[in-house]
């Protein structure tokens, strides 16, 4: 006897379907334990650590250094702290709230931190990078050379100024022309910055590059100009002494008062009584050049009564 009833028959695709759902569901809770373990976690313990080290290591009577080293332990160690710590410098702000103490522990990790360093010159946050351009000028790293010269393009002010200053830092010839070519920076921080790092590399291949600096609108960037041709040992005229005057070293400034001392310009002189009000240590200087100028001025002679 037949039946012309349908057989019920089961799809094929159904199960196969569900399997799909099956393993992707899988797949995502091993990706969220995955974040959970790798990227969660050494967020939270290290922001906790951080925390702890500002609350309480500026109270123990120790170097920042000096502090940082138990967190550095705590964290599993200078390759494990700057594993963790150089993730955490990558999450956003939200997430990593204590960037500029997370940069300075970082840099205690010594040299298990340069890998790190390096690749966080390229970060977003300037406070990260700057402090990573830092870092590398401290050590006098010279893996972070070339680097560092493709970060002078940074669309940060507070990094460009950073590198410069590494780069002067690390003293390599090389350097010479990108900071040359910083000197034109739109930022006058960043100009000054160069200015200053062309005088400790030493290379007098930037002497023409920081005599025109001298033109520059800003006293700062004149002042470290001048600065610097004084390290170069390149001559200075009246105007690029009276520059040099207002640089931030004082050694460079006492090679200024002795340098006006020599011409005797008695234009020099007003300059020369701000500066020495600016300097207690310059005063005994000042006034030596100041008196050997006014002795080297043509007396008139007294007309008889």
């Amino acid at each position: 006897m037949s039946s012309d009833a349908p057989v019920a028959t089961e799809s094929p695709g159904r199960p196969r379907g569900l399997l799909w759902v099956y393993a992707a569901g899988f797949a995502l809770l091993a990706v969220a334990g995955a974040f959970c373990v790798f990227v969660v976690r050494p967020q939270r313990e290290v922001n906790r650590e951080l925390a702890r080290w500002i609350r309480t290591g500026r109270h123990t009577g120790q170097t920042p250094e000096e502090t940082a080293q138990p967190v550095i332990a705590r964290l599993g160690g200078p390759p494990a702290a700057a594993r963790k710590i150089g993730l955490y410098l990558r999450l956003p702000e939200r997430f990593a709230p204590e960037k500029s103490a997370a940069i300075h522990v970082l840099g205690c990790c010594g040299a298990d931190a340069v890998p790190r360093m390096i690749a966080l010159l390229g970060s977003s946050d300037e406070v990260v990078s700057s402090g990573a351009a830092r870092f590398l000028g401290r050590r006098r790293e010279p893996r972070g050379f070339q680097p560092l010269v493709a970060a002078l393009s940074a669309p940060a002010e507070q990094t460009r100024s950073a590198v410069a200053e590494a780069l002067g830092a690390l003293r390599d010839p090389r350097a010479a022309g990108p900071l040359a070519a910083a000197l034109h920076d739109p930022e006058a921080t960043v100009r000054a910055k160069a200015a200053e790092a062309l005088g400790r590399i030493g290379d007098r291949s930037a002497i023409e590059a920081l005599t025109a600096a001298l033109n520059d609108p800003s006293r700062a960037v004149q002042a470290q100009a001048a600065g610097a041709l004084l390290e170069l040992g390149a001559p200075l005229g009246f105007e690029g002494l009276l520059a040099a005057l207002e640089n931030e070293d004082i050694e460079i400034r006492l090679r200024a008062v002795l340098g006006l001392r020599a011409l005797g310009d008695e234009r020099a002189i007003a300059p020369l009584e701000q500066c020495a009000k600016n300097n207690r240590y310059l005063e005994v200087f000042v006034n030596d050049a100041i008196e050997r100028i006014r002795d080297a001025q043509p007396r008139t002679p007294a007309r008889a009564p």
